[in-house]
């Protein structure tokens, strides 16, 4: 069996971490060990992560300032010692078959580059908002296109791939959308329609925190997207390409009415 690392990214996540690392201990198949970046975390944290460490093989690494997601991402990789990494956010919680899923799909194909399943969207209350899309290796370049359809918590990737790609810099909430977008221009995408994540939306997220932010990453993603999926879905992209020059007009006719106000 392929050696199995979990990467977990913690900022200040004492009101979600427990139920997280929970369905992470319930697990019907277990993971060989759980890689924890705590990102100078200023609450909680730290002691919520000491109760789990005889339940769970982990290994805290402390970043003496807060990093980011993107630099925490690559070394949180890098001290994987795993072949298949998982993912799961600290406020997002898996259900208990969500390991053998991705096991099934890794044993199926072993040859993918991205493995997924589906998920749930709940808000903080947990009301039903929605179901991920479906999605497959035929059409999933063409939805990467437009927006990210993949949930970050349902996925797997292999260690040796995320090291020996090209990453844009600096990306906030958008590095596992440019991420897929690599990863499916060097291999397939290997997906369970079964849903086995509950993804959580907070009004507080970090997404919703810097809209501007968001919005202008997930257009470069877009960007990246035309540029490596152009030749496979031509129509489409030739589509996409027209709204976002009409928006990136808009946006910058928007500026400059203000500068001239």
């Amino acid at each position: 069996m392929i050696k199995t690392s979990l990467l977990l990214l913690v900022f200040n996540g004492e009101n979600y971490l427990d139920r997280a690392l929970d369905s992470v201990y319930k697990q019907t198949i277990k993971l060989d060990e759980v890689i924890i970046i705590n990102d100078a975390s200023n609450d909680l944290t730290i002691n919520i992560l000491t109760t789990w460490l005889d339940k769970l093989p982990i290994k805290i690494i402390h970043n003496k300032k807060n990093i980011g997601t993107f630099a925490s991402l690559k070394k949180g990789v890098l001290n994987c010692s795993g072949d298949l990494i998982f993912r799961i956010d600290h406020d997002d919680q898996w259900k208990n078959n969500h390991v053998e899923e991705i096991i099934n799909l890794y044993l199926e194909d072993k040859n993918a580059k991205l493995f997924a399943t589906k998920a749930i969207y709940l808000d903080e209350d947990f009301n039903f908002i929605k179901y991920s899309s479906y999605v497959s290796d035929k059409n999933i370049r063409k939805n990467l296109l437009w927006d990210n359809p993949i949930v970050q918590s349902s996925t797997a990737f292999f260690k040796k791939d995320f090291i020996n790609l090209s990453r844009s810099k600096n990306l906030s909430s958008s590095e596992d959308y440019d991420l897929w977008i690599r990863l499916l221009d060097i291999g397939r995408l290997k997906f369970s329609n079964k849903e086995t994540v509950r993804y959580f939306v907070y009004k507080n997220s970090l997404s919703r925190q810097n809209i501007k932010r968001s919005l202008s990453e997930r257009f470069n993603c877009q960007k990246l997207a035309l540029k490596i999926y152009f030749k496979k879905h031509p129509i489409y992209a030739s589509l996409i390409a027209i709204i976002l020059i009409i928006r990136l007009f808009i946006f910058k006719f928007i500026n400059f009415l203000k500068n001239f106000i």
